[in-house]
């Protein structure tokens, strides 16, 4: 990204993103003209009493202009310059109005500032999420403002790492085989997102006990691929009852240990249309797997479906988006 062909816009307030991206930048005069009132922020421009300040936007030549101009925006639309607009020069070198409006086509990307790690301010961060989650219908890039260069998935999971310290959640991610649910972990797990607990003892009971204290005393984002009620299976009816009751629990109980249940369906679900009745045996295995889930975890006050995707990157942002609503 070559800063010096582009025009910056900064936006104070996340929550109108989608609006410009849907509809380009209006000036405020515009917007009244079009019955959109409040479709932007007013700290999105500058305060001036003139005409100017109702039908134009400002915008910046320079990236690092726009933290004065905008009293450090939170993000900055990155503008492609265009001979079409109407132009004024500000009253600051750099500083340009445009008349009227800025085509959404012509916003080509969000710019962030990307602290250093002994600045991390979580509410910036937690902006930082919101606005992928809305480029993800737009298709348009993070840029670091400071660089110019592309900010990662992987550099924005570091980021949602940052939020993630000193909470107590516990998540619940459940898929079968072909669901992306141990890729999915193992992502969570490189960048520090969570924290990953699977106790295996010879002693089924004493696990089972050890498991229960550590959930119910849990200080971290702890995800597991499988929840207590699994164990059932390792016990007749009588000492699953026993141990139940030694523990004042029930299986309603031991559900509501879980703050977050995340289902990720196998892909394999995508043959249904293509088989019919016809389904090859291991895959109605696998998608018994699905509906078991469904129906033990259906009613959860939490409970998140994700569908088959392209790719596990995709299944990574949707699991991303749901647990930012916690934190």
């Amino acid at each position: 990204m070559e800063r010096n062909n582009y025009y910056y816009h900064g936006l104070q307030n996340p929550s109108k993103l989608s609006n410009i991206l849907e509809e380009g930048i209006l000036s405020r005069d515009y917007q009244r003209r079009l019955n959109k009132d409040n479709f932007s922020s007013a700290n999105d421009f500058l305060e001036d009493e003139g005409t100017n300040g109702l039908n134009t936007i400002c915008v910046c030549e320079y990236n690092t202009l726009s933290y004065y101009l905008f009293a450090v925006p939170n993000i900055t639309l990155i503008i492609k310059k265009d001979d079409s607009y109407k132009i004024t020069h500000g009253g600051l070198e750099g500083e340009i109005l445009i008349e009227n409006m800025i085509p959404k086509e012509n916003i080509i990307g969000i710019g962030i500032r990307k602290l250093s790690s002994e600045e991390y301010n979580p509410s910036i961060y937690k902006y930082i999420l919101d606005i992928n989650d809305n480029l993800k219908y737009f298709n348009l890039p993070i840029y670091d403002l400071d660089t110019g260069t592309e900010v990662t998935l992987k550099e924005l999971l570091e980021l949602f790492s940052y939020l993630t310290k000193n909470k107590n959640l516990n998540v619940l991610l459940l898929g079968p085989i072909f669901s992306g649910t141990r890729d999915i972990t193992k992502e969570l797990l490189k960048h520090n997102v969570i924290k990953y607990e699977s106790k295996i003892m010879d002693d089924k009971k004493e696990e089972f006990i050890e498991r229960y204290n550590d959930e119910r005393n849990n200080q971290n984002i702890t995800l597991y691929n499988d929840s207590l009620l699994d164990y059932k299976k390792e016990f007749t009816k009588e000492e699953w009852s026993k141990l139940l009751k030694e523990l004042n629990t029930t299986e309603s109980k031991l559900k509501d240990n879980y703050d977050i249940v995340i289902h990720l369906y196998s892909f394999v679900s995508k043959y249904k249309k293509i088989y019919g009745k016809d389904l090859p045996k291991e895959i109605k295995e696998i998608l018994k797997k699905d509906e078991n889930i469904d129906k033990e975890w259906g009613k959860h006050d939490n409970y998140y479906t994700i569908m088959p995707k392209e790719n596990i990157k995709d299944k990574l942002k949707e699991v991303i988006d749901i647990l930012k609503d916690f934190i």
